[in-house]
């Protein structure tokens, strides 16, 4: 297959003629009698945050419902996808190729009550965290979300946001996955600098994006730590699918 028209690159819009298979590059002519693109061509969206699977209220979603999410990426314009954590299994996207590559997060870890219900997998033993965080990793494609603090139901009303892990214990599962060759993300919702510090005293721990609340839950900023670019994540992935062109007319 082949393109002839406008593609836009990292030094702009260029017009040419473009092999598709198996990666775009350029041709000084376009064979006869082949199946040719015409138009403009963009490359397509990375969606780095997303639950595929997860629904209104945090349900988990069946495959029906799960093929409707990924067929609206799809009509954005959006051809790889970072799952954040699901709590059913997508595995199945992969096998696809008409779908987005997706990359593929355990399930978040939490403990009871200390998370969005029904989306987490909850700990009751603290000390289950390094096991669960490897089984996680090795769920999904190679990385996991860990519920650092979370509002304590059990303080009542005037409840707010706590560490839901010994700092040991989260030390000791960050360095098993790490060790695996595996990435995590911790990700606290601090309470106050002080303990937005104790997370980040960990070492070589990657965060990805600290929301930094006041005791009234008002955001009052937020700060990019960089864990490890979508780029690294995704190499892999990205090396099991071909370029593609979306949202051109066929001639």
């Amino acid at each position: 297959m082949y393109f002839d028209g406008h593609l836009f690159t990292d030094s702009g819009w260029v017009r040419g003629q473009w092999n598709l298979t198996p990666v775009i590059s350029p041709v000084d002519e376009i064979p006869a009698y082949s199946q040719v693109l015409s138009g403009w061509a963009a490359p397509a969206f990375a969606d780095v945050h997303c639950h595929i699977g997860v629904g209104a209220a945090a349900a988990s979603l069946g495959r029906a419902e799960q093929r409707e999410q990924l067929d609206a990426m799809l009509r954005v314009g959006v051809t790889l996808l970072r799952d954040c954590g699901s709590p059913v299994d997508t595995s199945w996207v992969n096998d696809e190729p008409r779908y987005p590559t997706l990359i593929r997060c355990g399930r978040h870890i939490a403990r009871p009550m200390r998370y969005i219900r029904g989306l987490a997998r909850e700990l009751s033993d603290v000390r289950e965290l390094p096991y669960a965080a490897r089984e996680e990793c090795a769920r999904g494609d190679g990385w996991v979300k860990i519920v650092g603090d979370w509002i304590d139901r059990s303080g009542g009303a005037e409840a707010d946001l706590e560490p839901l892990w010994p700092r040991e214990i989260l030390i000791e599962a960050v360095a098993g996955v790490h060790e695996a060759g595996w990435r995590s993300m911790p990700f606290p919702r601090a309470s106050s600098m002080t303990s937005l510090k104790q997370a980040l005293m960990i070492s070589n721990m990657p965060v990805a994006w600290i929301s930094i609340r006041s005791r009234k839950r008002k955001s009052v900023g937020s700060r990019y730590m960089s864990p490890c670019s979508s780029a690294n994540c995704s190499r892999n992935f990205l090396s099991k699918r071909h370029a593609n062109i979306r949202g051109i007319q066929q001639q």
